[in-house]
């Protein structure tokens, strides 16, 4: 995020994406497919619908009213998109006539974005350790969408690599005599599972 002239925050540019990489590495580090993508995103896949057939038509015309500004296209947007929780690839499998190329792809889909965990280890040791539950999201029609950080996170096994950066943290734990009362509202129990840590 930067600032504006007028003080205002914007969005910041998307990274380039990496200048060498195949495809499936692309796919796997850039774009986030499961996330809902902006209306206008659903515009630019409606312009890759394949074919003259009504099949084709009713799908090219759908994406086109969830990209649109009527009240009703807003308000399908909302209903199948954003309550959902559907990501281009759920979107993709529901409009199977649609084939974007792979700039268009990475043209409708929003980017990656860093997700910070509070890290559950005392410093000064030999690794950083986190606390992470999988996360599902419950939508209004009862689907069970997974947590994008969470599920991958859940799924590593030993030996396998993560791309991460540690931020200094600005809590500082008193000095080992005093005692602690430890409260955690909305931080989840790792900073105070390292705090208690730090005591053994």
């Amino acid at each position: 995020v930067t600032e504006s002239p007028a003080g205002k925050k914007k969005a910041s540019p998307r990274p380039a994406p990496p200048a060498v990489a195949t495809v499936s590495r692309l796919l796997a580090t850039c774009p986030d497919l499961a996330v809902p993508p902006p209306p206008p995103a659903l515009g630019v896949l409606a312009l890759f619908v394949q074919g003259d057939d009504a099949e084709a038509g009713e799908q090219r015309a759908k994406l086109r009213d969830l990209a649109g500004a009527s009240p009703a296209g807003r308000a399908l947007y909302r209903d199948y998109v954003r309550a959902e929780r559907r990501g281009v690839l759920e979107i993709l499998e529901d409009f199977s006539r649609c084939a974007p190329t792979l700039a268009a792809l990475l043209d409708a889909a929003p980017w990656l974005r860093p997700r910070p965990y509070s890290i559950a280890t005392e410093g000064g040791g030999a690794g950083i350790g986190l606390c992470v539950a999988r996360a599902f999201v419950e939508t209004p029609r009862k689907r069970k969408v997974p947590g994008v950080a969470s599920g991958w996170l859940c799924e590593l096994r030993e030996g396998d690599r993560a791309w991460i950066a540690v931020r200094r943290g600005e809590f500082r734990p008193p000095a080992p005599e005093r005692p602690l009362v430890l409260v955690g509202p909305g931080t989840g129990v790792a900073p105070m599972r390292a705090f208690g840590r730090s005591r053994r």
